[in-house]
């Protein structure tokens, strides 16, 4: 019984989670101080706009020894930009990161019924 209800959950999240993902690009800052400021790149889970996302991402800290992360986190999408928290998982470190992701509004401009767009 708890097996098909665990089963049953599983394909109805998986349903529910039909969204594009999207592309980071920024800065990140180890909150540690260990490692200081760097560039990100991070595919976050949604394109939309002020919408909670998860991501993952690759890290360069530009005055380390040690320069290249991997990072996970969770975050928020804005009007083209994007504020990611997350956890370096090779250096084990926290990190913040904020920069531009290509979203997209809600709204559709598409145009179905009259007046619609073109």
């Amino acid at each position: 019984m708890k097996n098909s209800f665990l089963a049953a959950a599983l394909l109805t999240a998986s349903a529910v989670v039909i969204a594009e993902p999207a592309a980071f690009v920024g800065f990140t800052y180890d909150l540690s101080g260990n490692k200081g400021f760097g560039l990100t790149a991070k595919i976050v889970s949604s394109d939309e706009e002020n919408k909670n996302v998860g991501a993952v991402g690759f890290n360069y800290y530009l005055y380390a020894p040690e320069a290249y992360g991997i990072d996970v986190g969770i975050g928020r999408n804005f009007d083209n930009s994007g504020l990611i928290l997350g956890y370096d998982v090779l250096n084990n470190v926290p990190t913040v990161s904020g920069g531009w992701v290509d979203t997209e509004s809600k709204a559709s401009s598409g145009g179905g019924g009259l007046g619609g767009g073109v």
